[in-house]
């Protein structure tokens, strides 16, 4: 083999190298860049009011967790450019979230009024893997 033709099967080499390397990097940032909403252990605390707005932004609901008096509405509204839903996460724990819901679009709500005490999770169905939230209800 001459020397040429050896220096470009190295030349080639490296391209291919550096553009595997490059495309798993890409990869694995769409993967990380796909908001995973992991509440923090902390409410937000909106026992003061009457009426509370979670937005569905981002795909995720923020607050993701808040924590409300008995008797309060809260309105999730639709931030996205993709439809989303609230459903309750436990059919025997619902605080009367629904179990199945259709999704809405942008600028679309749903809104429920909390009429007992606990501690309700709800998701998303279509994004139920990581958009995830939670009302705490107090008397």
């Amino acid at each position: 083999m001459r020397k040429t033709s050896i220096i470009w099967i190295i030349v080639v080499s490296v391209v291919v190298i550096l553009g595997i390397g490059v495309w798993v990097v890409l990869s694995n940032n769409k993967q990380t860049n796909t908001p995973i909403t992991t509440p923090s252990a902390e409410f937000t605390d909106a026992t003061d009011k009457k009426e509370v707005e979670i937005a569905m932004h981002d795909l995720s609901y923020s607050p993701a967790k808040v924590k409300i008096k008995k008797g309060t509405k809260v309105t999730w509204v639709n931030q996205d450019t993709v439809p989303h839903n609230v459903v309750a996460t436990d059919a025997g724990n619902t605080g009367g979230l629904p179990v199945t819901a259709s999704t809405f679009g942008r600028g679309g709500t749903v809104s429920h009024t909390f009429t007992e005490t606990g501690t309700f999770d709800y998701l998303c169905t279509p994004h139920k893997q990581f958009m995830r939230g939670t009302v705490q209800v107090v008397d």
